[in-house]
């Protein structure tokens, strides 16, 4: 089949005006093909060889055991036993580490989903924006000191870029000014994205999204709640009554505690 294609090819580079090759050219470039071809049968063959010597059972029982709660478990118990002897060694940040590594292994073990939540703002918003903006930044301390991760993420929505004051046209550097004035002090992320106004069909501000954290790159989900209207843990409350999903609900339920 390569041969044919070169042949091919051979044929029609003199209608691009390219020179035509001789006898002997043409007879070294399929030697050259011929040479690759059977280099190339002889690599498969050796691959089928050592595919041959492989312990697939071997194999599949190491997977399975590195994979193990049993052998997670004694990874764990290694870095905690060095956190507690470089701690014995003088290492004042021993204590605080292992604390640490304690919420994130106690965090690991939980299977919540992690979502994403979605507040659709507007510049235009006045002091309501700052309220909003205080919940999702209160909402991530929470999940902080509750998990040491977040499985909850919140983002605020706008539509476009902004303008810092009337009659000034929006810009990229009035809009990153508005952002830095806004979200000072907050740990809060901001989606400059209109498509995702027209996808949810948000024609008026404040409404809020929750949805499966994928989602917001893949634009489509099987599984999502929106609610215009409503305060930030007021909407959790809605989806934690509505929703059958018992992972979400549970972890809503710990955050409205």
């Amino acid at each position: 089949m390569l041969r044919i294609l070169i042949a091919f090819l051979l044929l029609i580079l003199p209608a691009y005006g390219q020179q035509p090759l001789s006898k002997e050219q043409l007879d070294s470039l399929n030697k050259t093909v011929e040479s690759f071809s059977s280099q190339v049968k002889e690599f498969e063959k050796q691959l089928k060889e050592a595919e041959k010597k492989v312990d697939r059972k071997r194999l599949k029982q190491m997977y399975d055991y590195v994979h193990s709660e049993e052998f997670q478990n004694r990874v764990n118990d290694y870095s905690r036993q060095i956190i507690e002897w470089t701690g014995k060694l003088g290492n004042k940040n021993a204590e605080k580490d292992l604390r640490l590594f304690n919420s994130q292994v106690n965090a690991n073990r939980t299977e919540q989903e992690t979502w994403a939540m979605v507040v659709f703002l507007s510049s235009s918003m006045g002091n309501d924006l700052d309220s909003y903006l205080d919940d999702m930044s209160l909402l991530i301390d929470k999940q902080v000191e509750k998990f040491g991760k977040l499985y909850l993420v919140p983002y605020g929505a706008i539509r476009g870029l902004v303008a810092l004051e009337k009659n000034q046209k929006p810009t990229l550097t009035t809009t990153v000014l508005w952002l830095k004035k806004e979200l000072a002090g907050r740990n809060v992320q901001i989606l400059i994205d209109p498509i995702l106004f027209r996808q949810y069909g948000v024609d008026r501000v404040p409404c809020i999204l929750l949805t499966k954290f994928s989602a917001l790159e893949q634009r489509e989900c099987s599984e999502s709640y929106l609610g215009c209207g409503y305060s930030v843990f007021g909407f959790l409350s809605k989806v934690e009554e509505r929703t059958d999903n018992k992972g979400l609900k549970e972890l809503l339920r710990e955050l409205e505690e």
